[in-house]
């Protein structure tokens, strides 16, 4: 599935860029091909222009005005070369005059022909490739004629550079969308790796106690005219792994309605000072039990725009993990202070000093670091944690070291 999406995003990015390529292609070569025609119309202009200026006498025949007359120095000499003629209006040659071009009789003769024919006063003559001007005068016609030759391979020249340089573009940038791709399809190969890693690991969990079950089970059926008193332990296993199957299903639907609270919170203001004294004292019987100690260290009267109940269950399950994990005898410290403009919360605990290779992966789904695994537990607290603490805009860390302990942090924008 992933190379399928990572061939797709190559194909639509290629797709893409494909498109704008064409398009710069088709601009330059329609641009080039404007400039050059425009150039070519300059000269056939300066060469009619040129020649019937202050109405000069060539062969005894005097020249007459133009019909629109323009200033010389409107016009830029270009490098094309022209040939202009003087014709009647049924193309007989009167005049012909100097010109860069060189025309052989016969071929001048058919273009004035196709020249005076044609509906247009200028054009392209494909069939003697050719581009003319016409102009009428009194006496007939004034023509200059421009070789297409150079047009020619001027967009010869400028579609094969073309051509190269968007091939060239084209794969530079099909090795940077491999690149890309591999950046892009990462989030998607991961998450695809953890949602993998969850489904084994909820399946391992859920399997044990259902082992224990179908094996009790069994047992209660072999022994069917033993009486209920006599088979309590299997009972009782029964019972337990049962209630091990309902907690773990518990947490699965809390860590995706914690997903789903993430898109519904309702911020309000809430005396989050209060609630953390409400929560901590919720926890005072479990302490006590555990002969652990609950130290708070909470500032007075703070309020803030959050929602009440993620709040609540974030500092509901540091605090849980915290006595979890804390040595008989040690002590659990809450803080909540305000740091400049940021509200921070953390929670300390005892304990050994987990590993930093492990402080990495102790948000994610089933993770338990190995010392953990002794106090059951099924590794999705922290991955909720991390959810509702998105959820509040809010990161969340964790350190630990021998001289500080063990201590979640979050951090409130």
């Amino acid at each position: 599935m992933l190379k399928k999406l990572k061939l797709k995003f190559i194909l639509t990015n290629m797709l893409l860029v494909g498109i704008v390529v064409l398009f710069i292609f088709s601009a330059v070569c329609v641009m080039t091909y404007r400039s050059q025609t425009e150039e070519m119309e300059r000269a056939l202009e300066d060469a009619v222009f040129s020649r019937g200026k202050n109405d000069l006498h060539f062969g005894g025949i005097p020249l007459p005005p133009f019909e629109e007359k323009k200033k010389e120095e409107d016009y830029l000499l270009p490098a094309v070369y022209t040939f202009p003629v003087l014709v009647d209006f049924d193309g007989n040659l009167l005049v012909t005059y100097d010109g860069e071009l060189e025309m052989d009789e016969d071929f001048l003769i058919e273009s004035i022909r196709s020249a005076v024919s044609a509906e247009e006063d200028r054009g392209i003559l494909s069939s003697q490739n050719l581009m003319y001007l016409r102009k009428p005068t009194t006496l007939g016609y004034m023509i200059a004629f421009a070789s297409t030759e150079h047009l020619q391979n001027t967009m010869r020249n400028t579609v094969l550079i073309s051509a190269a340089a968007c091939f060239a573009s084209l794969l530079l940038f099909l090795l940077v969308s491999i690149g890309l791709s591999e950046l892009a399809i990462r989030p998607a190969r991961e998450a695809w790796e953890k949602q993998k890693r969850f489904v084994a690991d909820a399946s391992h969990d859920l399997k044990t106690p259902l082992t224990v079950i179908l094996a009790n089970q069994d047992i209660l059926l072999s022994h069917e005219s033993e009486t209920i008193a006599s088979q309590k332990q299997w009972l009782e296993s029964t019972e337990e792994e049962t209630k091990r199957m309902r907690g773990l299903v518990d947490k699965l639907l809390m860590l995706a309605k914690s997903e789903d609270m993430k898109e519904r919170m309702t911020f309000h203001e809430v005396n989050v000072s209060e609630l953390c004294e409400q929560v901590a004292l919720q926890f005072e019987a479990v302490a006590f039990e555990r002969e652990i100690m609950i130290e708070s260290k909470i500032a007075q009267n703070i309020i803030r725009k959050t929602d009440a109940e993620a709040f609540e269950r974030l500092l509901h399950i540091l605090l849980d993990n915290a006595l979890k994990y804390s040595p008989r005898g040690e002590s659990v410290q809450i803080v909540l202070e305000p740091v400049r403009r940021t509200l921070i919360l953390s929670v300390r605990n005892g304990g050994e000093v987990i590993p930093k290779e492990t402080l990495s992966h102790l948000f994610e789904r089933f993770y338990r670091a190995d010392q953990a695994r002794t106090v059951g537990g099924f590794g999705l607290g922290l991955s909720i944690a991390k959810n509702l603490a998105e959820g509040l805009h809010a990161s969340i860390s964790v350190s630990s070291d021998a001289e500080k302990g063990t201590v979640f942090t979050v951090c409130f924008k």
